[in-house]
């Protein structure tokens, strides 16, 4: 069941364009469908995309990112080498306090969904060679009208991600932002 506040920030984001990347290693620009959000979105190696909506002491976030980014390949996990990796790269997703730092204030996770059903699923009618993974976090907060900023280990855990293409919402503002290597914490102009 989404929340209000998601449906308000994919309201406002559908409306606002992804910000471009030059940077990626391999360049698959296949839209696909995300049926939890309904936007159009381009499959890009080394690059993730993340949705962040804050408001009402919470903070929400959507992760979608090509498989090849976190687990190294985009195939039904058929090896024991393959499933191994599919599951520690779940267990990392799960592991919120190495994804996401919260400054100004304090937050702690209400919960962690990880979808890496497409790797896992041995009866899949079609093998696709453009797996996604995605991840969905909520936290609740002290005050998020203390946020400042929030510092992400998502590059560098998994580090084949070059760039995380943000989109954020908050009660009184919205922004876009680029993440990289070198720039890993996005802020919220207090």
């Amino acid at each position: 069941m989404q929340s209000l506040l998601k449906l308000s920030l994919l309201a406002t984001i559908a409306l606002m364009p992804l910000p471009t990347s030059a940077a990626s290693a391999h360049n698959h620009d296949h839209r696909h469908h995300d049926e939890q959000n309904h936007m159009q979105k381009p499959h890009v190696h080394g690059v993730s995309q993340l949705e962040l909506a804050i408001g009402n002491n919470q903070v929400e976030i959507q992760l979608a990112s090509p498989a090849n980014n976190i687990v190294g390949f985009e195939h039904t996990a058929k090896t024991e080498k393959d499933i191994q990796a599919v599951n520690q790269a779940k267990i990392r997703l799960s592991q919120t306090e190495a994804l996401f730092r919260f400054i100004g204030t304090s937050c702690s996770p209400l919960s962690t969904q990880v979808n890496i059903q497409g790797l896992l699923d041995k009866h899949k009618h079609k093998e696709s060679s453009h797996t996604e993974i995605s991840a969905f976090y909520r936290f609740k907060c002290d005050s998020t009208e203390d946020l400042t900023f929030i510092q992400f280990g998502l590059i560098n855990q998994f580090p084949t991600i070059s760039e995380i293409q943000t989109q954020w919402i908050s009660e009184s503002n919205q922004g876009m932002a680029v993440l990289t290597k070198k720039n890993l914490q996005l802020n919220f102009g207090k």
